[in-house]
């Protein structure tokens, strides 16, 4: 499977509307610029198309072999963010951080998988001293479905 196919639509309502409480119904696009360029936002669902995503960035990605993409994260402005070596193994592209993600003084960890029909991914941000400011460190990722 290419990497390539990480472009589209996907939606966790199936596990928003089982757990309501534990997780908002989401929306995340992967659109594609050409030149191995990505763009990525992702709304609550309750906001999408009209209104403005809570998060959205810029992404290059490379292959370095047949199983193994390194993908770079850029905000808005291309100002580089954070690194990623995805590995295709057992039908899904899984990332892993290439050492420390800060983003405006902040260290964010990120789990991102993805096949062909579901797109899975937890986030957590935390300051300097260390505490809980967004995303979830505890629990399961969000659950998405290809739309």
């Amino acid at each position: 499977m290419k990497f390539e196919s990480i472009i589209g639509e996907y939606v966790n309502k199936i596990q928003a509307f089982s757990y309501p409480s534990q997780y908002a119904m989401i929306r995340v696009v992967y659109k594609d610029l050409g030149d191995n360029k990505l763009h990525s936002q992702n709304w609550y669902e309750y906001l999408y198309p009209k209104g403005e995503p809570y998060r959205q960035e810029y992404h290059t990605y490379e292959y370095l072999s047949d199983t193994e993409v390194a993908f770079k994260s850029f905000n808005m402005n291309w100002e580089h963010n954070c690194d990623y070596i995805f590995t295709y193994k057992d039908g899904y592209w899984t990332a892993s951080q290439c050492g420390e993600c800060i983003v405006k003084g902040n260290r964010i960890v990120s789990e991102v998988k993805f096949n062909q029909q579901h797109y899975l991914a937890k986030d957590a941000g935390y300051n300097p001293d260390g505490q809980l400011i967004f995303g979830k460190d505890d629990g399961g990722p969000f659950i998405f479905d290809r739309v």
